[in-house]
Formats: structure tokens, sequence, C-alpha cells
């Protein structure tokens, strides 16, 4: 999934702020505003500071894998807006890969549990937390495109020890992946 990093790491570079006045943000945005000023001002609100599965669906769009804004999960339709929905889904479409003798690729979608510091933690936030893409595997460093690092409303590109206790999995799309259901 060569593609789906490249777009991440151009993205991640760019150091996109989760903000209205941002142009490199309003496109990720896009995707949660059906084209109105109401539903604008609500996809905001329910981004803000929380949108790094949004810069991941963005970026999945981006390199083409033309996955649908929502999706089926466990009986409920869920939002990629959201770290659960890429965790659940996922699982039902067999993508996941434990960290446990894993050995993570450029493009792969990492999803963390626990790894936002705890001072900007929200109360009764799921266990699965944050979510970015890999960029490289140096030894046992990763370098990850990530959209609102640590919930500070800025894209980069961080580094992160490879058996960190917050990667929870890894998701690796089939080489050549295109949405259909």
């Amino acid at each position: 999934m060569g593609a789906l990093a490249d777009v991440a790491q151009t993205l991640a570079e760019k150091k996109i702020t989760g903000k209205k006045s941002d142009p490199a943000f309003r496109p990720i945005l896009a995707h949660y505003t059906n084209g109105s000023f109401f539903h604008d001002r609500k996809a905001f609100r329910d981004l803000y500071r929380g949108w790094c599965a949004a810069f991941v669906y963005h970026c999945s769009v981006e390199a083409g894998l033309g996955l649908p804004p929502r999706v089926m999960c466990k009986e409920r339709v869920r939002s990629f807006a959201g770290v659960l929905t890429w965790l659940e889904w996922g699982e039902r479409v067999g993508f996941i890969q434990k960290p446990e003798g894993f050995s993570p690729q450029r493009g792969d979608i990492v999803i963390y549990n626990g790894s936002i510091p705890v001072q900007y933690r929200e109360r009764n936030a799921f266990e699965h937390d944050h979510i970015g893409i890999v960029l490289g595997l140096d030894g046992e460093t990763l370098m990850v495109a990530e959209g609102n690092v640590d919930r500070q409303n800025v894209g980069g590109i961080i580094t992160r020890k490879r058996g960190d206790a917050c990667i929870g999995c890894y998701l690796r799309f089939p080489e050549g992946y295109v949405y259909k259901e």
C-alpha cells in the first residue's frame, strides 16, 4: 500500500491543523459535511481534537482505496472518522494483525491503545484511542504519519517504539485492494 503511505507522508509533512481556517484541513472535514453549513459545523465540532481517524480515511480516499465514509460494524453503521470503526471493520474483513510476530510495512495502519498522554485524554475514551499510517521501520522504531498527534490538533510524522505497549494492532490492506461489498 505504497500509495496510502505516499499520500499520508505528503499530508503529514504539511503539519495540518484541525482548524476551519487551515485550507489543508477542509478536505478532511468535507467527507463528513454533506455539503451543508449545518453539517459543516457539526462535523467540525465532532472532529475537534479527534481527527486522527478522519486523517487516515482521507488518505485512503486520496490513495484510491474506495472506502465509503460509513460502514456496517457490529450491527451498527459507523463512520471511518472513529478509530473503533477501523478496528471493527478491519476485524470483520480479516485485515487486523496483532503486533506479536508481525512485521509492519510502509502503508500499514497502526491502531494504538492508550497512546494519548493522560492530560489530553477525554473522559470515558475508548481503549483504542489513536491511529496512524506506517511510513517506515528502522529496527524497533516506526515512523508514522498521524493526524492530530497526541491530541494537539496538528498532524505530523512521529516515531514510536515498535514494541511499545500502546500499539494495539495493525491493519494491512491486501496489495491492490479496492473496496467492494
